[in-house]
């Protein structure tokens, strides 16, 4: 994609926007103000805030003013009622096609000049959940822009498992035509978290965490390559989703 686009990643930990250009990535910024800030205090006056400073931190290092700007996309927990504009999720399968089309332009001048692109999150099922199902619903919001772009770097016509490691993490499955047919939540990451800053367990859980190497700290793939690890194929997980 030729031109300067800006990118908002939301999580449940932290904020990053991404500057790119013809494709390539320029500059950075990111911020700790996050949707569990806005959980918290009941409004999103602070992630707002954290939103427009990320923009202007990373047009800054880029060297890039908002004229050259063609378009910014937001995506992740962004989305969701504790973030900047709810969209509602797609609903499985949706691959890149389905998600494009279900994006929401909104102008939030307070924020950023031009209009933000929302990019919605996936669903496993569009029924109604109750005891007898409520098993097999799960959602997800950020995770499908990191499975289509993970999808881009492998053979097409297969199905796969994909393992998102983040505060909640995800297996997200994929079928033959490159849509995500549904997912799985581990809140392991946001549990170690709690445990590690806000229990009594603290000192013995930092003591006994491995060390993260700088290989571990590196882009899981380089260079086009296509990453080496967090992709399985499905058919052992079948019955799974």
């Amino acid at each position: 994609m030729n031109g300067v686009y800006l990118t908002i990643d939301t999580g449940t930990t932290n904020t990053r926007v991404t500057v790119l250009k013809d494709g390539a990535l320029l500059a950075q910024a990111k911020s700790e103000t996050s949707v569990r800030v806005s959980a918290i205090d009941g409004d999103n006056h602070c992630l707002k805030q954290a939103v427009r400073q990320c923009l202007d931190e990373a047009l800054d290092r880029a060297g890039i003013g908002w004229d050259q700007v063609c378009g910014v996309a937001a995506n992740g927990m962004i989305t969701s009622n504790v973030g900047l504009c709810e969209i509602p999720h797609c609903t499985a399968p949706a691959g890149a096609a389905e998600l494009a089309a279900a994006i929401q332009s909104v102008s939030m001048p307070e924020i950023c000049p031009l209009p933000i692109a929302f990019i919605p999150g996936v669903k496993n099922s569009g029924a109604a959940v109750d005891w007898n199902n409520f098993e097999a619903m799960d959602i997800m919001r950020g995770e499908e822009v990191e499975a289509m772009a993970l999808l881009s770097h492998f053979a097409p016509g297969k199905p796969y498992l994909l393992v998102l490691p983040g505060s909640h993490m995800k297996f997200v499955s994929v079928d033959r035509e490159g849509r995500i047919s549904g997912c799985l939540t581990s809140i392991s990451g946001e549990l170690l978290a709690a445990i590690t800053t806000g229990t009594i367990l603290a000192d013995a859980v930092r003591a006994s965490s491995p060390t993260r190497s700088s290989s571990m700290s590196r882009p899981c793939w380089q260079g086009g390559a296509p990453p080496p690890a967090p992709v399985l194929d499905v058919p052992a997980s079948r019955g799974v989703f």
